[in-house]
């Protein structure tokens, strides 16, 4: 959803919110995005928010590799089972 709300936003900008959710109006995730932009701790400084979103993506990006590590792990051990 976010890769996707950000490519929509390269293609055409939006000069409020009530943009965003009006092309969203036909999407599933058109609700939580409703919710998320009406609440009154987002953040409206683009730096603020452009670091926000980097610290966002690097605790993801962690969180992935740490479940990758772990299937990993459990994969040596299957084998190492069976062998």
């Amino acid at each position: 959803m976010l890769r996707e709300l950000i490519d929509d936003l390269k293609r055409t900008p939006a000069q409020i919110s009530a943009q965003v959710i009006e092309r969203w109006a036909d999407k599933p995730e058109r609700e939580s995005l409703e919710k998320l932009l009406q609440k009154e701790d987002v953040i409206t400084d683009v730096a603020a928010a452009g670091a926000e979103l980097r610290a966002a993506l690097v605790k993801l990006a962690e969180l992935a590799d740490s479940q990758r590590l772990q299937e990993l792990e459990l994969k040596s051990r299957a084998l190492l089972s069976m062998s």
